[in-house]
């Protein structure tokens, strides 16, 4: 997933993904903003408030408040209040 803070975006890569580029483990930080990001990246990514996107392939499930992402849950995201259903 993708989280923009302030003028930072962060990547979180997949672990597959960090053994391939041969990053350290944690985020990938950049300056490029959320928005431009997105322009370039496959229309599998959406996004999920204005600091946060997704990418749906790695989708585990929704819960009442919150989105699980990765094989077993392993990062949770929660959902912005216009975004829940009772």
């Amino acid at each position: 997933y993708i989280e923009a803070n302030g003028s930072y975006t962060k990547l979180f890569l997949t672990k597959d993904e960090l053994r391939r580029s041969k990053q350290k483990p944690g985020p990938v930080v950049t300056t490029v903003g959320l928005g431009t990001l997105l322009d370039y990246l496959p229309s599998n990514f959406y996004k999920l408030s204005r600091s946060v996107a997704i990418n749906l392939n790695h989708l585990d499930r929704i819960e009442t408040s919150q989105i699980l992402l990765g094989d077993l849950g392993d990062h949770k995201i929660d959902l912005p209040e216009g975004t829940r259903q009772s």
